[in-house]
């Protein structure tokens, strides 16, 4: 395959994952506006599932997809397959979207939803067929297959979450036991390993440099499954579990480092380079995912865990900053560091937009997550988040613009 029709087929559905972001966004907005305004059409529950499913799926997964055929490009081996399963991915995720919104839990919904998780079985099946053929020297297949392992794995709590909405047996802590399962092994499996698999990658491909991940990889992937334990410290574990949880994630804030560090001693090499916006990108998608461990680290502490899981707000505020301010900015930085997106003053200006809208929409659920310990409310909150959240949508749009607007690029 040419060169040249490798490049326009990942142009292509990177903006297409923009796109899918930005539907993410205006989603938010409609939220947001829901819950300061009067808005009766749309279900907010219902709203909320599209939300989460087309992020997932039609932005960060579809993101990663990309990234991995790459790779498996970039190591000679061009798979017709794996390209339709992307695109099979990408309806699907477009179905759910509308199922989702204007149905909920229906059973369109959890046919489209399996479908989606099977497509994810055949790319594991896909992938794991070609580790004999692969280039060792293009970096990234171990993180790619641990990656798709766990998202593999979290399809566990799907398919547990769709039986008891299809019976409708609500089971309290089966219910929230599911949906942490699914969330756990998402943004700590299948994101996590995906975006530092694509990282490494980026490094080889665009600068020739590998890092020293051996002892980090080793220590993150041991961890995932132990960790797990941090989100249901709420079901009373017994003390001996509770050890183990916080040995392994102690481990995992090890790995963690490890793998900083053989970042930080690439600096000299890699840092000249890097275009502005990659350059700042992965300085604040590094410093959320900082916050991230951080976070998690201290929540190994029992009182600070049901503050955590106890209090929605809170709750809230963290998925956010994994997902949009860690996950979302270093693969929307990724994209366009790989040149899959353009990189102009248009793009430059709305990336900008687009890191202070995250900033201060962290710092909003932040308070508002802070102030619940005390059940005091923020006045002017809603409103607050609701005009953030249109600043992130604006600044998506704006980056979106860019990409069909001819002038000269940014390196």
């Amino acid at each position: 395959m040419k060169p040249e029709i490798i490049s326009t087929f990942y142009q292509k559905y990177s903006k297409i994952a923009l796109i899918n972001l930005s539907v993410v966004a205006l989603i938010g907005v409609i939220m947001r506006y829901k819950i300061g305004f009067d808005f009766p059409y749309l279900d907010q529950k219902h709203l909320q599932h599209a939300h989460s499913h087309f992020a997932f799926g039609g932005w960060v997964t579809l993101g990663l997809y990309l990234f991995i055929s790459h790779y498996l490009e970039q190591s000679g081996i061009y798979s017709k397959a794996i390209k339709k399963l992307i695109y099979i991915q990408l309806l699907l995720s477009c179905g759910m979207l509308i199922s989702f919104a204007t149905g909920g839990y229906s059973l369109l919904s959890i046919v489209l939803s399996t479908a989606s998780v099977l497509v994810s079985y055949a790319y594991l099946y896909l992938f794991t067929g070609y580790r004999k053929i692969i280039h060792p020297e293009v970096p990234g297949y171990k993180w790619y297959l641990m990656a798709l392992i766990f998202q593999a794995i979290s399809s566990v709590g799907t398919f547990v979450l769709a039986y008891m909405m299809a019976t409708h047996s609500f089971h309290q802590h089966t219910y929230l036991a599911s949906v942490y399962f699914f969330l756990h092994f998402q943004y700590n499996g299948w994101f996590l390993f995906g975006i530092i698999g694509s990282t490494l990658y980026f490094f080889y491909s665009q600068f020739k440099v590998t890092v020293s991940d051996h002892r980090a990889f080793l220590l993150l992937s041991i961890s995932v499954f132990p960790a797990f334990g941090l989100s249901i410290l709420w079901m009373d574990l017994p003390a001996y579990l509770y050890l183990i949880v916080i040995a392994f994630v102690i481990l995992q804030s090890i790995g963690i480092i490890l793998l900083l560090l053989s970042f930080w001693n690439l600096k000299p090499i890699i840092l000249p380079k890097l275009p502005p916006i990659v350059k700042w990108g992965s300085i604040f998608g590094g410093s959320a995912y900082g916050i991230k461990f951080a976070m998690q680290l201290a929540s190994v502490i029992p009182a600070l865990s049901h503050l955590a899981f106890g209090f929605r707000p809170v709750v809230i505020a963290y998925l956010h900053l994994v997902l949009l301010a860690a996950t979302s900015v270093i693969l929307l930085t990724l994209l366009l560091g790989q040149n899959w997106l353009k990189n102009n003053q248009w793009t430059i200006s709305g990336f900008a937009v687009l890191l202070l809208g995250i900033f201060l929409n962290e710092a909003g659920l932040g308070a508002q997550g802070i102030a619940s310990f005390d059940y005091i409310v923020i006045p002017g909150i809603n409103l607050y988040l609701f005009a953030v959240s249109c600043l992130i949508l604006l600044s998506l749009i704006i980056i979106n613009l860019a990409q069909y607007i001819k002038t000269q690029s940014k390196s």
